[in-house]
């Protein structure tokens, strides 16, 4: 988890750097339809007028210090940090599934940056369903659903800002 954390949030820095003006294109491999510029600069990459990737990479990046602190003492104590990974992943998976949909359906282009982003959340999300569903069964039922609030409220969240773009 920790690898594909660290390799996720760079990925998702390129692609930010790129949203934020930083750096002016992005390499595409040599295969027809990819179009990664298009992509990250489609109205499907922005939450509530901002760009996606640098919230994404900042997620990502927030996985290190919780894997490293569910491994622990402290992971022990509290098994409802471990369930509370495997939502965020389990999320994290879904949503990147849907903006492989919206490139498929509305941008009509493809972004390598991005379908190795969703690859790296699909990995996370499975290798993160066992030692959440163990978790689970040691997880108090007060803990367990405050879990499932702080996940249904995040993706709600990002479903009502999804595709605000306020930069035009």
């Amino acid at each position: 988890m920790l690898g594909l954390s660290a390799l996720g949030a760079v990925n998702m820095g390129v692609i930010g750097l790129h949203q934020l003006g930083i750096v002016s294109h992005l390499p595409d491999p040599p295969v027809r339809g990819f179009d990664a510029d298009r992509v990250t600069a489609s109205p499907a990459a922005y939450l509530f007028g901002f760009p996606d990737a640098p919230v994404e990479a900042l997620s990502l990046a927030s996985n290190i210090p919780l894997a490293l602190l569910a491994r622990g003492p402290f992971g022990e104590r509290h098994p409802s940090l471990m369930v509370l990974i495997g939502a965020k992943c389990a999320a994290e998976a879904a949503v990147s599934l849907w903006y492989l949909e919206q490139m498929r359906t509305h941008v009509r282009a493809w972004c390598a940056y991005c379908l190795l982003g969703t690859t790296i959340n699909i990995l996370l999300a499975a290798s993160t369903l066992r030692p959440a569903r163990d978790a689970w069964r040691r997880t108090p039922p007060a803990a367990g659903a405050a879990v499932v609030g702080v996940v249904v409220g995040a993706l709600l969240l990002w479903a009502a800002g999804r595709g605000r773009d306020a930069r035009g």
